[in-house]
């Protein structure tokens, strides 16, 4: 990037919006396959149990994840950013 023209700032927003799209495509993939294992799995084992199903999911859990996961997948970007900017 810095062969045509990209200062140091310009390559750490880089480095570090493509950490945190990766990241938000991979928690898009673990939420759509984690919740129907989940509820199967729920199913079998919390009737085997207890006889009865229980709830496991909710979208405040899956959306404070989300959130979690933008904060998380900026730090684990900024020690890359900073290798390429400089």
């Amino acid at each position: 990037m810095r062969s045509i023209g990209a200062v140091d700032s310009e390559i750490m927003r880089t480095v570090i919006v493509e950490g945190m799209v990766i990241g938000g495509i991979s928690w898009i993939i673990g939420a759509i396959l984690s919740f129907p294992i989940t509820f199967l799995l729920s199913d079998i084992v919390s009737v085997a149990i207890f006889n009865s199903p229980i709830a496991v999911h909710s979208l405040i859990k899956a959306l404070a994840y989300g959130a979690g996961r933008d904060g998380l997948s900026a730090v684990a970007s900024i020690l890359p950013a900073r290798n390429a900017a400089g």
